[in-house]
């Protein structure tokens, strides 16, 4: 998973209190190894493709990414992973949150 893969929201000193949250767009790029690895632990086509999201969660663990983000200065304090939504529909559903919330006023 490259860094362009990775949203990671960070808050400055100005907003200190506010919750980081590190996001990991296209999660679903995963299922395709995760497919792969269990077609070759010998399940079968339909097994596969309905244990994948999970296998992908378990490849995702492994790639110990939390762990390192936890070492940062603002580290997060949860993590979101998004399939089946592009890079421009996430920012565009961050923007949609952002300027609804605060134009509630």
């Amino acid at each position: 998973m490259s860094n362009r893969n990775i949203f990671y929201l960070v808050a400055d000193d100005g907003f200190a209190s506010v919750p980081v949250i590190a996001v990991f767009t296209k999660f679903d790029a995963l299922w395709d190894d995760a497919f792969g690895q269990l077609r070759e632990s010998g399940s079968t086509r339909m097994e596969s493709k309905r244990m994948a999201p999970e296998k992908a969660k378990e490849i995702f663990t492994n790639m110990k990414i939390w762990d390192r983000l936890r070492g940062t200065q603002y580290p997060p304090k949860d993590y979101v992973y998004l399939a089946g939504v592009s890079t421009h529909d996430f920012i565009c559903i961050v923007y949609n949150m952002y300027y609804f919330r605060n134009a509630q006023g």
